[in-house]
């Protein structure tokens, strides 16, 4: 009988940098996570290539031990320097989550496939 793999849940906050102009995220459930990409969708992206990666590596959890979950938990926005009180509302950030089971199925695909 198969047996169901455990779901992990991780909370990312996702930020934007009115200044810089670029999305951030971080994870206090995630250690050495700090990501920054030009879109929610590059995080979002970024967060698939590296969060497993942190995970496996700082936390010891092996990567075919079940799946993860990936859900924004706070979204802001920083205002450029000299902005003043005026700042876009958070609430205009995507707020996506997402779901990876590991191993991935592309990472059998050979590269002459791909």
């Amino acid at each position: 009988m198969a047996t169901a793999k455990h779901i992990r849940e991780f909370h990312i906050d996702l930020f934007y940098d009115e200044e810089a102009g670029v999305y951030g995220a971080t994870s206090e459930g995630i250690p050495g996570l700090f990501l920054e990409a030009e879109t929610v969708g590059g995080i979002m992206d970024a967060l698939v290539e590296y969060a497993p990666e942190l995970i496996e590596h700082n936390l010891k959890i092996p990567l075919d031990s079940g799946r993860f979950r990936f859900v924004v938990g706070s979204a802001e926005v920083i205002p450029a320097e000299g902005a003043g009180k005026q700042k876009t509302p958070a609430g205009k950030i995507p707020r996506p989550q997402m779901e990876v089971s590991f191993p991935r199925m592309e990472d059998y695909i050979p590269a002459a496939m791909a």
